[in-house]
């Protein structure tokens, strides 16, 4: 059996649970399997990272897309983009098995090289809010079960992923399992390497604090956060320092604002041309009520003439015979 030791996190974790995954609306707790099971990674091979400290470092090189169906929202995690602040994390590309049973070798492989391997399987097993549900392969058994973590649980921890999942009704691993996002780590494991350089503690301070300001550490700033960890420094800025509000807070409830009042001025427009039609048919009604009364009324003096002409005729008549 072989189990490598990721520390457990949970997207519905309280200190980050609430926070917009990505340039959204919606929340890491509902929709951050992949984040969160890329940051159990990252963690095992060294990062100073969570969940929320991953979230903004991807923000930080706009490592979110937007779905085709909703442009507007970022929320979509681009996988390649984790390099770009951890050079040493490559990523292999995306192996599809929809419709065929997935490589568990090249899983097994990934675990002997110690690289726990996110993993898509389907979401219905433990209703999550999305159809697709990411979890984190940790290892596999003397029979060559995989093992799992999952970042939906509240109390994560490693188990068999046959437990719990299925997929057509076989509980097979290579059934179980829709695709594999595989990440090569090409520099040292924490328990390999004597001592972190604190260089790289001051890289990774100095990119996530521009990535939650849009500005670069003062001297004073940089030894601050370099003594803490990373998930208090975010935690400090996100609480205490104005700039994180100006930079990611205030541009979101501008845009809110702006939509807000394009929808309001939209239903203005809707409502003003309904007005301006009904306006429009009341006045041809009442119009062709004043041109059928006119009418009436021409009528009816049309047929008293006729019938004062007719009278004076006959009354002409009369007179004309008496005289003869």
């Amino acid at each position: 059996m072989k189990i490598l030791e990721v520390q457990p996190f949970s997207q519905r974790d309280p200190r980050w649970q609430n926070v917009l995954l990505g340039f959204s609306n919606v929340t890491i707790g509902n929709y951050g399997c992949v984040l969160t099971s890329v940051a159990m990674m990252c963690k095992y091979f060294g990062k100073e990272t969570t969940p929320a400290v991953l979230n903004e470092s991807m923000k930080a090189v706009n490592g979110f897309v937007a779905p085709q169906s909703n442009p507007s929202q970022k929320n979509l995690f681009n996988w390649s983009f984790v390099t770009k602040f951890y050079p040493d994390i490559i990523y292999k590309g995306n192996l599809n098995f929809q419709t065929t049973p997935a490589n568990i070798d090249f899983i097994k492989n990934q675990i002997d090289k110690r690289f726990p391997t996110v993993i898509k399987v389907e979401a219905d097993e433990v209703g999550t809010p999305k159809g697709d549900h990411f979890l984190i392969v940790v290892g596999y058994d003397d029979n060559g079960k995989l093992w799992v973590i999952d970042p939906w649980d509240i109390n994560p921890h490693a188990f068999r992923l046959s437990e719990r999942y299925s997929h057509n009704g076989s509980h097979e691993d290579r059934h179980i399992i829709l695709g594999i996002r595989p990440y090569e780590f090409v520099g040292q494991f924490p328990d390999e390497q004597d001592d972190v350089p604190v260089t790289n503690k001051e890289q990774a301070v100095s990119e996530v604090f521009r990535g939650l300001t849009n500005q670069s550490p003062n001297a004073d700033e940089l030894n601050k956060y370099v003594s803490k960890s990373l998930d208090w420094m975010v935690n400090d800025i996100i609480v205490n320092d104005k700039r994180f509000y100006d930079f990611r807070v205030q541009p979101l409830i501008d845009e809110r604002d702006k939509q807000w009042k394009k929808h309001l001025e939209d239903k203005l427009q809707e409502q003003q041309k309904a007005y301006d039609i009904g306006l429009d048919l009341k006045e041809k009604e009442c119009k062709g009520r004043v041109e059928n009364a006119i009418n009436g009324y021409i009528s009816k003096v049309d047929k008293w003439d006729l019938f004062f002409k007719a009278f004076s005729n006959l009354f002409t008549k009369s007179e004309k015979n008496a005289t003869v």
